[in-house]
């Protein structure tokens, strides 16, 4: 059975490192990742650099991952109070998920 985890990033100003060598080093290791984010298509980095989401947070069914990443940076904040990040944390951690955070990611 093929690995998958969730990456989830800001529209804007997520911290474009934590982003990409994050999903290099999981999808070195064979695990497929996904990036998501409260928008589809193009989200911006801090340093400028572009990411596809292609699910919505709101979309994510944690029984088809494998575990969750949120990264960091300014942008993360817009999920300090977001519900359906929260309870996707929650419930991922409940059923023995990997949930991890980067940076101001886990705030």
């Amino acid at each position: 059975m093929n690995k998958k985890v969730a990456i989830i990033i800001a529209e804007e100003t997520f911290r474009d490192e934590e982003l990409f060598e994050t999903q290099a080093a999981i999808e070195k290791t064979g695990i497929e990742t996904i990036v998501a984010s409260t928008k589809l298509g193009d989200c911006v980095g801090k340093l400028g650099k572009v990411a596809e989401a292609t699910m919505l947070v709101k979309d994510i069914n944690i029984d088809k991952f494998d575990g969750i990443v949120f990264v960091g940076g300014l942008g993360a904040m817009q999920y300090y109070e977001d519900k359906i990040a929260l309870n996707l944390a929650r419930n991922a951690n409940a059923k023995g998920k990997v949930v991890a955070a980067i940076c101001i990611g886990p705030r």
